[in-house]
């Protein structure tokens, strides 16, 4: 199975950066195909 992650981990937060590889590291134990999409907004 293939799995996109959306996340906004480019910020001044180390733990959104652990939390998304955690969860792509649990997905990819389960078999899946774990890609993670770093969104970033612009500013405005």
């Amino acid at each position: 199975m293939k799995i996109d992650i959306i996340t906004l981990h480019a910020v001044q937060n180390y733990g959104s950066v652990l939390q998304a590889f955690a969860t792509q590291e649990f997905l990819k134990q389960h078999g899946c195909d774990v890609t993670i999409i770093d969104y970033i907004r612009e500013r405005g």
